[in-house]
Order: structure tokens, then sequence, then C-alpha cells
């Protein structure tokens, strides 16, 4: 199963290795054709959280690859506990030594986050789910598995006899992804057996859309690594931008902006 059409030619190539069955196929794979390492990071969320490390020393030893492994504090303030889980990851993907993180999501990630991001009435950039290539920081994230569904993900794990983990949370049903992922999905294909693909086709198509002013700065600075602006901020910075004057400075999530020309 190959990785992708196209790869990125930088030398340190990191594998977010969470110990599921989709980051230890991507990790099999990478190790064949590029000089890898990888990071798995421990969020303490789960009692089974120790024994998931202890799973990716003991797989990464195996394969010869050198793992870094991070403990984070998630800190949900007035976030759900997925996206604090999610900032605390990145954040710690920010650190590695490496050029590239390569992560596992792939064709069923990418329909749900579309479904869920349009039931929350999300725009463009919602609808485009998660790009291939994205910046993070000075590092590119990158991932490789976006055209592959889970099903194949499994077939090529189980032909090469690897082990995985399973995180129980994965069977909670109050969490959005894994209502739609358990209960929603199944319902959606006994009338539309591939609205996956359709989903993921549609995202590649709102990706290249063209983006209004508002989508534009947004992926901008998300190509940055930088946060998105709250709706008023960014209609705030907007006006300051569009004066034109050389004197406008926005300082936004550790970063200034301003104009040129």
């Amino acid at each position: 199963m190959a990785s992708s059409r196209k790869q990125p030619s930088a030398k340190r190539i990191a594998v977010g290795l969470s110990g599921g069955v989709d980051s230890v196929v991507l990790l099999h794979q990478l190790r064949e054709h590029h000089p890898v390492s990888a990071i798995h990071v421990h969020h303490g969320l789960s009692p089974n959280a120790d024994a998931w490390t202890a799973f990716c020393r003991k797989f990464c030893k195996r394969l010869d690859v050198p793992l870094v492994v991070e403990l984070v504090s998630v800190k949900k303030k007035n976030k759900g506990l997925e996206a604090a889980a999610r900032e605390a990851r990145y954040a710690a993907f920010r650190n590695v030594d490496a050029d590239v993180i390569a992560l596992a999501h792939n064709l069923d990630d990418q329909a749900e986050t579309v479904l869920m991001n349009l039931l929350r009435g999300a725009g463009a950039r919602g609808a485009s789910g998660m790009p291939e290539y994205a910046r993070l920081g000075d590092k590119v994230i990158w991932r490789p598995f976006l055209g592959k569904t889970r099903q194949s993900i499994l077939s090529y794990a189980r032909k090469n006899r690897l082990d995985w983990v399973e995180d129980e949370s994965n069977a909670n049903e109050a969490l959005t992804r894994n209502f739609i992922r358990r209960s929603v999905g199944p319902l959606l294909e006994k009338k539309f057996p591939q609205w996956k693909q359709s989903l993921a086709r549609a995202a590649k198509h709102f990706s290249k859309k063209e983006l209004g002013k508002e989508d534009l700065l947004r992926h901008y600075l998300r190509s940055r690594g930088l946060k998105a602006p709250s709706e008023a901020k960014l209609i705030e910075m907007l006006k300051q931008l569009a004066t034109g004057s050389p004197r406008t400075e926005l300082v936004h999530d550790g970063a200034t902006l301003g104009t040129y020309r």
C-alpha cells in the first residue's frame, strides 16, 4: 500500500505514533523509504496511557526507529476535551527535532471531519477538511494516508501481522466523532455506500474554491502555524489591514502582522 503519490523531500521525518493501527502502519511503511523517527504524546487521560507508551517503545525498538515520548498536560479551559488534547499534542510536535511531522489521518477521518464541520455550520474552510500538507511553525504537517480507507489500513496491518492498541475512548459516543463513526456512518452507508469517498472528494473541491477575505486570512494564519482568531477579532484585523498603513501592526498568537506595499 503506497503511502502517497508525492512525498516531502525533507531528510528528517517524525511520525506521530499513538499506538493505534493507523499510526503503526504509517511508521511501518515510512521507515522502509525514509530515515524516520517517532514521537508519542502521553496525554495522561486514560488509565491505559502508560501501557500505550510501553507498546510504542517496544514497537519502535523492534523497527529500530528512534522514539521521543512527550508527557503533556491537557488543559480544557473553554475547550472540549478533544480540542484541548489536540492543542497539547500539536504543542509537543512543535518541539520535535524534525522538518516534517507525518500524521496517520485517513480517508474515513477526513469524511468524518467534514461532516462534523458542516453540522456545526462551518464555511468553506471547515468543509475542506484536513489538508495533506500544512505548516506548523517551521515544520510541515504531512498526512499521506488521506486517500486511504480505514479498512485498507487494517488489511495491511493484518497482512503484515502488526500489533496495535485500541483506545477505549473510541467507544464513547458522547464524543461527536465517535457518534458519527459508530451510529451515523453505518446508517449513511446503507443508503450512500460511498459517502466517505464523496465527502473526501468534496473536501478537495472546497479546498480549491476561491476564498473570501476572512477565509483567506484564516488560511494564511493557519499556514504559518498560528491559531485562528475569533470572528470579531478577524473582522477588526481586516479593517486595520485594509487601511494599508505601513504603521499597522497587529499582534496575534505571538506573531506581528503588518502591510507591505
